[in-house]
């Protein structure tokens, strides 16, 4: 499907004084919009309440890609003036995604860390109290309103490719709409199990039972962000929060059990659950994302107790209790180039393991000097998952030669 859009560009050139203009315009273009037909986008996953046995959201898969129904508007007006897509489209509201907004965000971003005077112009419109009514702030307002682009005499030479740089950026954040026998759809994540751990003589017998998705993972489902500060992938809301742990849409019966062998009881009869149409539609493994996770759990854990450590009379001091920070530091740093050695090849985690367990060794001596204890803490996090590791089956691998 294609459509017109008059999609942000930042283009340069000079002032008459001779420093650099930058400003924000629009420029009308053509873009893409994938089709296919329901067979081309079988229905993979469904989340159904198991008390109404109605069904909260239903995941198309193509190519790996998972689409959800767009729910705001109605296929013949989604690209509306007034719609909501439109406006989420700038603002990234009610998508997984980020919006057209983040693109001009991180180039004003950009520009200000190497040149603290002269901002991009046209960037700071005030929005009506409609705009902010329906969700849409000063950049976002700023995108859609900005002039058009014309051939101004103050445009640089290189005018021409920043505008196809900007439309290339469109296209990527475009390319996570697609239509299903002519219903918008856009792109998410794959739904998994999410196991909570509840305080035990609750009423949900120390454990609670969820559906959500993989963007604890990932912040986005389309790319990967680095944080340009550690070189660790960003991980969604929560990621490191104690208390978690996440199974994969078929892993209902293994969720069953893991709970069981910890000993925090089950509830066989969860809210909701996910029907897996597809069972090859699962495009993750859990246990490896899971064993990344909570090396990324244990490698924050450690840099929080370091930054608790004081000098008493020349000594480092953690609650109390005489400590190294060179040895823990050390282990972080032999931890996090694993960790950055996995996020570059996604071979495995078999060399995660050994700086995994010298820094957990070492992070549960310090919490032995912690006067009190939480309710759930990271030695309980970390003994859970360890239930999840020896559980998971073990493959073994053919001797070439051997008789079977």
């Amino acid at each position: 499907m294609r459509f017109t859009f008059n999609h942000p560009a930042v283009v340069t050139g000079t002032w008459e004084n001779g420093h650099v203009r930058r400003e924000l315009v629009r420029v009308a273009a053509d873009f893409e919009i994938a089709e296919y037909s329901s067979a081309e986008a079988p229905l993979t996953f469904e989340v159904r309440d198991q008390t109404s046995n109605e069904t909260s959201l239903r995941i198309r898969t193509v190519g790996g890609r998972h689409y959800k129904r767009w729910r705001w508007d109605e296929p013949s007006t989604i690209f509306g003036t007034d719609s909501q897509f439109l406006r989420s489209l700038y603002n990234g509201r009610e998508l997984e995604f980020s919006g057209i907004e983040r693109l001009v965000d991180a180039e004003i971003t950009r520009v200000k860390s190497f040149d603290h005077y002269r901002s991009i112009e046209n960037t700071e419109r005030r929005p009506f109290k409609r705009e902010e009514e329906a969700g849409l702030g000063p950049l976002s307002v700023s995108c859609m309103k900005a002039p058009m682009l014309k051939n101004w005499q103050w445009l640089g030479p290189d005018a021409a490719t920043e505008v196809a740089d900007w439309r290339d950026r469109t296209a990527a954040i475009l390319g996570n709409v697609a239509f299903v026998d002519g219903i918008p759809h856009v792109r998410t994540f794959e739904p998994c199990y999410r196991v909570s751990h509840a305080p035990l003589g609750s009423s949900r017998k120390g454990v609670i039972v969820s559906v959500d998705n993989a963007s604890f993972y990932a912040k986005e489902p389309d790319r990967t962000v680095v944080d340009p500060a550690t070189g660790f992938e960003i991980l969604g809301k929560n990621a490191l929060m104690i208390g978690l742990h996440n199974f994969a849409p078929t892993e209902f019966h293994d969720l069953r059990s893991f709970c069981l062998e910890c000993g925090w009881g089950f509830d066989d009869r969860p809210r909701q659950e996910i029907v897996t149409h597809d069972p090859s539609a699962v495009g993750l493994d859990y246990l490896e994302m899971e064993t990344v996770r909570h090396a990324r759990m244990l490698h924050d854990r450690a840099g929080q107790m370091i930054k608790l450590v004081v000098l008493r009379d020349g000594a480092e001091v953690f609650c109390g209790q005489p400590v190294d920070t060179h040895i823990l530091q050390a282990q972080m740093d032999a931890l996090r180039i694993s960790l950055l050695s996995w996020q570059s090849d996604r071979n495995g985690t078999d060399k995660l393991a050994a700086p995994f367990e010298d820094l957990l060794e070492h992070v549960l001596h310090w919490e032995e000097a912690r006067p009190t204890k939480a309710t759930f803490d990271i030695s309980d996090q970390m003994a859970s998952f360890k239930v999840r590791e020896d559980m998971s089956p073990v493959v073994v691998a053919p001797i070439a030669g051997a008789t079977p």
